[in-house]
């Protein structure tokens, strides 16, 4: 699955985790602007959650490839990055994003962590989903 923002699902010694997810977020916005006024409609093909828009994205790339990939979907003030998970409800909305397109979950997903083997600079890895 590819998420774009910043989400975080690992997959212990696999060098690479074939599918991506993608996540577009408001950056560039101010953080006490009225939810009203930032409240925006996702992209075709992505799905809101929490002013967020999710996408899944079933093709196979490294983690580097997978956040170039993803932010080719940036539109003006909306940065789409690998999706990072910061609650246990993103968590049950992520899952089952990804089961509705991929019913039983592909082991392997990249969202915003990396593999150090194929990385040169330090990145912050999170911990399983």
């Amino acid at each position: 699955m590819q998420l774009c923002d910043k989400n975080r699902i690992s997959s212990p010694g696999c060098d690479f985790c074939p599918l991506h997810s993608a996540k577009l977020t408001r950056g560039g916005m101010s953080p006490t602007l009225p939810e009203s006024i930032l409240s925006y409609s996702c992209p075709l093909f992505w799905t809101e959650y929490e002013g967020h828009c999710y996408r899944y994205f079933p093709v196979n790339k490294t983690w580097a490839e997978a956040d170039l990939y993803c932010a080719e979907f940036s539109i003006g003030l909306k940065s789409a990055k690998l999706a990072s998970i910061h609650s246990w409800e993103e968590n049950v909305f992520v899952y089952d994003l990804v089961n509705s397109r991929v019913p039983g979950i592909p082991m392997d997903i990249w969202m915003g962590l990396n593999d150090l083997r194929q990385v040169s600079h330090l990145h912050l890895l999170w911990g399983p989903l």
